[in-house]
C-alpha cells in the first residue's frame, strides 16, 4: 500500500481513538482501558535501571541492518547512527554522558531511526521525559510514521515537509530537510568520483 494511504488511515484511526476517549467512554471503560495499557506498559522490555544511551545501543544493534553502524573492531559507529538520524554532535554527548535532557524534536528522530514500535518509541521517550501528545498533529504524523513502518529518515523527513505544509495543521519539519540535501549531494558526488579514478 502506498505510504501517503497508509498514513491517512493511521492518522484517521488516531483521531477516532482521541475522540472515543474523549467523548465516547464512561469512567468504568477509561479505568479498564488505563489498566489495560499498564499492563501493556509492564511487558515494555526496557528497564528502568538502563540509561537513555543503553537502551538506544540496545536498539541500534536490532536495526535490520546493524552492521552499518559498527566498526570494523566490532564496536558501535556512534557518528555514523547519530549522523543517520539526523541527532547533531552536542546532543548525542547529552545523551551519552547522561547530561541532560534532549528536545522532543531529537526523541522523535531516534524513535524513528532506531525502527521503534509505538510501545517501544513511548517508552523509549518516557525515560528522556517526553511523551506523545496525540492532540498534536505533528506527534499524530510521527506515530503513523512509526504504525507503516516508515523508519528511513530520509522519507520519513519528506512525508513531515508535506504533512507540515498543511494549512489545518501546520508545523515545522523535525528534520533540516536542506541539511540532508546537502548530505545526498555530497555523498553522491564523492561516490561518482571514486568511479572516475
Amino acid at each position: 500500500m502506498d505510504k501517503k494511504i497508509q498514513m491517512i488511515t493511521v492518522e484517521e484511526e488516531l483521531n477516532a481513538q482521541i475522540s472515543i476517549a474523549n467523548y465516547g467512554c464512561s469512567d468504568e471503560n477509561r479505568v479498564h482501558q488505563l489498566r489495560k495499557v499498564a499492563e501493556e506498559l509492564s511487558r515494555i522490555s526496557i528497564s528502568a535501571e538502563t540509561s537513555l544511551y543503553e537502551d538506544i545501543c540496545r536498539y541500534i544493534q536490532r536495526i535490520e541492518k546493524p552492521d552499518t553502524f559498527v566498526k570494523k573492531s566490532l564496536k558501535l559507529d556512534e557518528k555514523k547512527f547519530y549522523e543517520y538520524a539526523d541527532i547533531d554532535k552536542n546532543t548525542w554527548s547529552n545523551i551519552r554522558l547522561n547530561a541532560k535532557g534532549i528536545s522532543r524534536e531529537s526523541g522523535f528522530k531516534l524513535a524513528i531511526a532506531l525502527q521503534l514500535s509505538e510501545k517501544e518509541a513511548e517508552a523509549l521517550l518516557e525515560k528522556a521525559s517526553i511523551a506523545f501528545d496525540k492532540r498534536e498533529y505533528l506527534d499524530k504524523i510521527v506515530l503513523a510514521l512509526l504504525r507503516i513502518e516508515c523508519y528511513e529518515p530520509k522519507a520519513a523527513a519528506e512525508l513531515l515537509e508535506e504533512y507540515g505544509r498543511d494549512e489545518a495543521h501546520p508545523f515545522k519539519n523535525i528534520y533540516n530537510i536542506e541539511r540532508m540535501k546537502k548530505k545526498i549531494s555530497s555523498t553522491e558526488g564523492s561516490d561518482s568520483k571514486a568511479g572516475m579514478i
